[in-house]
């Protein structure tokens, strides 16, 4: 996608069926229980956690603001 619209010809539904079971089968047991499922929490790297605490500081040095504390908002 690009600016909201398709850049190729939509997948198709054998396509969208293939994904869906890759993308199930990566996740927890617990995450697919239908009654009480617990979601997976994701694992941040530290070129993640990196980036988002200069992101942060650049924003709010251009709003003229403190940056917040990282992890603040885990």
């Amino acid at each position: 996608m690009r600016d909201g619209r398709r850049t190729g010809p939509p997948g198709t539904l054998a396509e969208a069926h293939e994904r869906l079971l890759a993308d199930l089968a990566v996740l927890p047991e617990a995450a697919l229980r239908v009654r009480a499922p617990v979601p997976p929490v994701p694992d941040l790297s530290a070129r993640l956690v990196r980036t988002t605490a200069a992101l942060r500081e650049r924003l709010a040095a251009r709003n003229g603001a403190a940056a917040p504390m990282a992890g603040a908002d885990r």
